[in-house]
């Protein structure tokens, strides 16, 4: 008779166990929130991670999988925000979306009982917040994309007396960096996606 076991496939969740993991973010989906406190509008994303490679919990975690449920809001004190500041710091930009490490294998820590803010009684509000420390095997969108937009149609001297000024571009030192030795130019992103001109600039293929 063939051994009887189950898939140990996690439900999403607010509270989890789970304090650390590392795996494949296959997805994020939004709901609507439930619940007795739930406005009209209010929404959840979910994050489902699979291929656990590390789990760190405060109980065993016999799952293969795990699904975060996470509040969406848009402001800036919000867990969700500071979410995607952790993303922004890992990526080296500011402009981000959590779909930028979809399909990436991510690493989050969670941190307890975090302060958003004290209120002017004195009263804290506090809860847990997780925060994105590491990304793998994700092609960056934002040196594909913004940066290639950012040189379509200029000269080198032309892009690179802009992209010295660019609040995001500085921050990723790495890019810099390659773009002041050259290398940048060479990369197979530029190759493949831009041309020179007889003039020099830097043109659509």
């Amino acid at each position: 008779m063939e051994r009887l076991k189950s898939k140990r496939e996690a439900v999403a969740s607010y509270t989890t166990p789970i304090n650390r993991i590392k795996g494949t973010l296959k997805e994020r989906t939004i709901e609507n929130r439930k619940g007795t406190f739930a406005k009209p509008g209010q929404k959840d994303v979910i994050l489902k991670i699979t291929n656990i490679l590390e789990v760190e919990a405060d109980t065993p975690y016999p799952y293969k999988t795990a699904e975060l449920r996470l509040k969406f809001s848009d402001s800036v004190s919000s867990s969700w925000v500071l979410l995607e500041d952790s993303i922004a710091e890992v990526l080296g930009v500011s402009d981000v979306s959590i779909d930028d490490v979809v399909g990436g294998i991510v690493t989050l820590t969670k941190e307890k009982n975090h302060l958003f803010f004290t209120d002017k009684t004195g009263k804290e509000s506090r809860g847990d917040i997780w925060r994105v420390v590491a990304v793998e095997g994700i092609r960056r969108v934002f040196e594909s994309n913004y940066v290639l937009d950012l040189l379509k149609g200029k000269t080198k001297e032309e892009f690179e007396k802009i992209a010295m000024d660019d609040s995001n571009i500085k921050k990723n030192v790495k890019l810099v960096s390659s773009i002041m030795n050259g290398k940048f130019y060479d990369s197979p992103e530029v190759i493949a996606a831009l041309k020179v001109d007889g003039n020099g600039v830097f043109q659509p293929k």
